[in-house]
């Protein structure tokens, strides 16, 4: 089922730290675990007075989030008969982790669930000057967001072969 709107900002969670999207702007949420969903989050411009909240500007904001597509899909998954999915990233030392948290900054006025997944791919949307843009993310859901309190938990639980 495809999401549209209403256009809520979303916390991007990974290893190194968090980020504000500006939006979820659409989205074929992955139901359960094991599922993939695509979530399309904006990034845009805001003006000086609002801009003081905020850790970064849009474009810092989009290229964090933009390298952590470099390795995205090298995983290996490990199901279990009790629906857990283990994984073991196939990636170089030092390379930032595969693992992303999605979290609706305002869960009441968003019908998208959070969750933890496994970055499988993406598609960037690159600003023309100072634009607007925005990044389509691929999700292997993994867990729940509500189900652990933060990166390095799930990382503990579900990471085998750390």
């Amino acid at each position: 089922m495809r999401h549209r709107g209403p256009d809520t900002s979303w916390y991007l969670h990974f290893g190194d730290g968090t980020i504000l999207a500006d939006a979820l702007e659409h989205s074929t949420p992955a139901p359960t675990v094991g599922d993939r969903g695509e979530y399309f989050f904006g990034f845009v411009p805001v003006s000086g007075r609002q801009q003081t909240h905020r850790k970064y500007d849009h474009l810092e904001r989009y290229d964090l989030a933009l390298e952590k597509l470099t390795y995205a899909g090298a995983y290996v998954l490990k199901p279990t008969e009790s629906s857990r999915y283990y994984w073991t990233e196939q990636t170089p030392p030092g390379a930032d982790s595969l693992l992303i948290g999605l979290e609706p900054a305002e869960p009441e006025k968003d019908p998208v669930p959070g969750l933890w997944g496994l970055i499988d791919g993406g598609n960037p949307r690159p600003p023309v000057g100072r634009s607007a843009c925005g990044i389509e993310f691929s999700v292997m859901k993994v867990a729940p967001f509500n189900e652990y309190d933060s990166h390095d938990e799930v990382t503990a639980d579900l990471q085998w072969g750390t």
